[in-house]
């Protein structure tokens, strides 16, 4: 028996093949839209490209400044502002205006959350912030396991009844 071998170029290709068909048929002259709708701002951008990298080189760089157990809260800030600048260029790059708004949302809190901490107090602050964290995965893992537990009994009960069934 001869199988054909799966070639992931060949496939992916295809799929961008259709892609294209399909964007053309629904919006002819999309991508020369897309372009010409954000060349001037391109260069803006690419600067949130940067800043994303600026804040990965503070990260790394400086990683005993973000050593001390207070000190790595602001490291979490760090990183989530990175990646969420950096989700912001995203959107902005693809016209996804609603999705970019509601990720600088979440940059404003993360600015608030900061400037509470260091208000006043700051590594007490910190560490209060750090714990929470790890309360919110606590809590989170809590809900997996009470999920987890109702899924065995919805799962023993069905045994059950199919077991009723055959006798």
């Amino acid at each position: 028996m001869n199988k054909k071998k799966f070639n992931e170029q060949m496939t992916i290709d295809r799929i961008d093949k259709d892609i294209d068909n399909y964007i053309k048929l629904i919006f002819p002259g999309y991508k020369d839209y897309l372009e010409k709708e954000r060349a001037p701002y391109i260069k803006y951008l690419d600067s949130l490209s940067d800043f994303h990298l600026f804040l990965n080189y503070l990260l790394d760089k400086y990683n005993k400044f973000f050593n001390s157990v207070p000190a790595n809260a602001f490291s979490l800030f760090y990183a989530k502002i990175g990646s969420d600048v950096l989700s912001v260029k995203q959107c902005l790059y693809f016209g996804q205006l609603i999705s970019a708004v509601s990720i600088e949302r979440n940059i404003f809190e993360t600015y608030v959350d900061t400037m509470l901490i260091i208000e006043k107090d700051t590594e007490k602050r910190l560490v209060l912030y750090s714990d929470y964290e790890f309360v919110q995965i606590w809590l989170a893992l809590s809900e997996y396991q009470n999920y987890i537990s109702e899924l065995d009994k919805k799962v023993e009960k069905n045994d059950k009844e199919v077991q009723i069934k055959k006798s």
